[in-house]
């Protein structure tokens, strides 16, 4: 039996031009080669830490402002699984995450598609 060349697929979207059309062309291939597509969001709560320890945000702002971006996070999450659902692809695993990304190399088995 051959092995498939791609079994998941993850894709990074912050909202750009760019990560959008990296989603697309992400639900194409994930079309073409019947695999997984994950999409993931990554609201950088270092930077935000930072921004705060260095004045230029109170911690009151900071607040606001992650919480923003969790909601701008969702809606781009929203409207990639939409895309894909359109396209009939599977999309289990839409997440936020907290932190700096790193991408665990054993978590995901085939492609990865970076905006």
């Amino acid at each position: 039996m051959i092995k498939p060349l791609l079994r998941k697929l993850i894709v990074a979207v912050n909202g750009s031009e760019q990560s959008l059309s990296a989603a697309m062309y992400s639900i194409m291939l994930a079309m073409q080669y019947k695999c997984e597509l994950k999409a993931v969001y990554v609201v950088d709560t270092a930077t935000l830490k930072q921004l705060e320890l260095s004045k230029f945000f109170v911690p009151d702002e900071v607040a606001r402002y992650r919480e923003k971006l969790h909601e701008d996070g969702q809606k781009y999450l929203d409207y990639v699984k939409k895309l894909a659902a359109e396209k009939k692809v599977e999309s289990r695993n839409f997440h936020r995450a907290e932190g700096r990304f790193r991408l665990a190399r054993n978590r995901c088995v085939g492609g990865r598609i970076w905006g």
